[in-house]
């Protein structure tokens, strides 16, 4: 069989692995989104690839015929790219953004502590009251708090306080939701980054090899 016709065959089955499951998960994710599809998708295009590169170089250096080499390997080298682009500066913007994530949490942690020494150390009881109030319904912590008379005591939030509490609770469980989808995506983005150039320079470096000491039967045709 020709270098022609296994590279245009093979150029198809990776441009029809890498659109399918790339389009079809937005018009059908219960079909395309499940993960064993995606992942066998993305593990046949990173192989393929660089198998249709070699093809490609085999045919330009190889059999002459560089024209339809230069546009196979151009051809088969934008789903790579794009995966490349994509998982590798996407994985960088998530690991940026896991890292806002966790200094806001340090952040939070300084907030208590800040709050909790004037609920008690404040020179105004409407100051400590105000920090105190503003820990429960920030972060539904009832601290122990220096009222009028200067006594210590627990305190205890007002109404409109529990609401306030009530909606940042609300907020607190989308946002570890959104973290955790976060946290998925960044570990998803690493391994397909890894994926693509892993297989691509394995791929690459065996064919090579192969061709150096055992020269391909394809013909050119």
């Amino acid at each position: 069989m020709s270098i022609r016709k296994v590279g245009t065959i093979l150029t198809t089955v990776l441009w029809g692995f890498w659109l399918i499951p790339l389009q079809g998960k937005r018009l059908a994710p219960e079909v395309f989104g499940i993960p064993e599809i995606q992942w066998t998708a993305a593990l046949v295009v990173a192989a393929l690839t660089p198998s249709v590169t070699l093809l490609a170089l085999g045919s330009i250096f190889g059999t002459g015929d560089r024209r339809f080499g230069l546009g196979l390997l151009a051809i088969a080298s934008l789903p790579w790219f794009y995966n490349i682009a994509i998982h590798g500066i996407g994985g960088n913007i998530l690991a940026r953004t896991a890292l806002s994530l966790e200094s806001a949490s340090d952040r939070d942690s300084e907030i208590i502590a800040r709050l909790v020494d004037q609920a008690v150390s404040a020179e105004s009881s409407d100051h400590r009251g105000k920090a105190a109030g503003l820990l429960y319904s920030m972060f539904g912590v009832q601290a122990i708090w220096k009222n009028e008379a200067g006594e210590l005591t627990n305190f205890h939030p007002t109404p409109e306080q529990q609401e306030r509490w009530q909606a940042t609770l609300a907020t607190n469980v989308s946002l570890e939701r959104s973290t955790t989808m976060l946290e998925d995506q960044l570990k998803q983005s690493s391994w397909l980054f890894g994926l693509n150039l892993g297989l691509y320079c394995t791929v690459m470096s065996g064919g090579l090899v192969w061709r150096a000491y055992r020269p391909s039967k394809l013909t050119d045709g």
